[in-house]
C-alpha cells in the first residue's frame, strides 16, 4: 500500500509539474532600471542693491536714469514681471512718470532716447509689466526712466516721495 501511495503522489506530482511550470512562464516579472527626478530652480537677481533710481531737488522737466540688470542664475526658465509700490506726497505721487525700455544701446538720455523698446510708459504709481520670458543663464538690461513733466505745479514743491520695484517670477512649465 505504501508503495502505492508512493507512486500515486510521484504521478501526481509528475501531473502537476507542467501546471506549476507554466505558472512560472507566466508571472515573470522583471525590476527595470530606476528612473532619477529632479525639479529645476529658478533665481531671479537684479543688479540694484539699494537705491535703483532716486533723485533729489527735482524740478519740473528733471529726469533720472538707470539701468537694471536682471538675471536668471536658475536651471529652468522663467516668466517675470515688474510692479510699483510709491508712497509719499500725493501731488507728487500723482506727477512722475515712469519710462520703462528693455534694448537700448546705453542706458542714459541719449541712448533712452534713440533705442529700445518700451515696456512700459505711465504714472509711477502704477508702473507695471509682466510675461518677460528669460531662459536660465540668460540676463536682459532694462533702462528705467523716471520724471517730473514740466507741467508740474508749485504743489510739488519740498515734496518727497519713495518708490520701489517689486521683480517677481515663475518657472516656464517645459511641458
Amino acid at each position: 500500500m505504501r508503495k502505492l501511495r508512493r507512486a500515486l503522489l510521484a504521478a501526481s506530482a509528475l501531473a502537476l509539474m507542467p501546471v506549476a511550470m507554466a505558472h512560472a512562464l507566466i508571472n515573470d516579472p522583471r525590476i527595470l532600471a530606476s528612473g532619477s527626478f529632479s525639479t529645476g530652480r529658478i533665481d531671479l537677481v537684479s543688479s540694484a542693491a539699494s537705491a535703483l533710481v532716486s533723485m533729489k531737488g527735482m524740478a519740473p522737466g528733471d529726469a533720472v536714469i538707470a539701468p537694471i540688470a536682471v538675471s536668471n542664475r536658475g536651471t529652468s526658465a522663467l516668466r517675470y514681471g515688474l510692479s510699483t509700490t510709491i508712497a509719499g506726497d500725493p501731488g507728487l505721487v500723482a506727477g512722475l512718470k515712469l519710462t520703462i525700455k528693455r534694448g537700448v544701446a546705453v542706458c542714459s538720455a541719449p541712448g533712452f532716447a534713440a533705442s529700445g523698446i518700451e515696456l512700459y510708459d505711465g504714472p509711477l504709481s502704477a508702473g507695471a509689466f509682466a510675461d518677460r520670458a528669460l531662459e536660465p543663464s540668460r540676463s536682459e538690461e532694462l533702462c528705467v526712466r523716471v520724471s517730473l513733466p514740466h507741467s508740474a505745479g508749485n504743489e510739488v514743491q519740498g515734496a518727497s516721495a519713495d518708490a520701489a520695484f517689486t521683480f517677481d517670477a515663475e518657472e516656464i512649465a517645459a511641458h
